[in-house]
């Protein structure tokens, strides 16, 4: 649940996996997690591919629903702009985040995953 009582920006503790470790598919949940399931409801997400590969990111480790060239990082603020406090996005606690590689494994760097919430004082 969005904790609209929050007064500060938390962050968990980073997230990564290393190029060698990202597997080619979902069917093994364990390898294919990128770190441990979500501990807050989110308000952004920021994922870092340094890899040499493209690479998938799923939500639900089934289906693909993000799509990262090599050597790229993106942002995904689900709270930017939001006046209404009952409407805002978040992506729920206990999330986990997947990772696979698309034709070609990864030989190096990593995938990192960084988690931003909004925090009580």
């Amino acid at each position: 649940m969005f904790d609209t009582n929050a007064t500060r920006v938390g962050f968990e503790t980073l997230r990564s996996k290393l190029a060698a470790a990202v597997p080619a598919n979902y069917t093994n949940l364990v390898t294919a997690a990128l770190g441990t399931p979500l501990q807050h409801a989110i308000r952004a997400l920021k994922i870092y591919n340094n890899t040499n590969q493209t690479i998938f990111i799923s939500f639900d480790g089934i289906n693909d629903h993000e799509y990262a060239p090599a050597g790229t990082a993106w942002v995904w603020d689900f709270s930017t702009n939001r006046e209404d406090p009952s409407g805002r996005f978040e992506l729920p606690r206990y999330t986990q985040v997947y990772v696979r590689y698309n034709a070609v494994a990864p030989t190096t760097n990593e995938v990192v995953l960084v988690v931003i919430y909004g925090a009580v004082n």
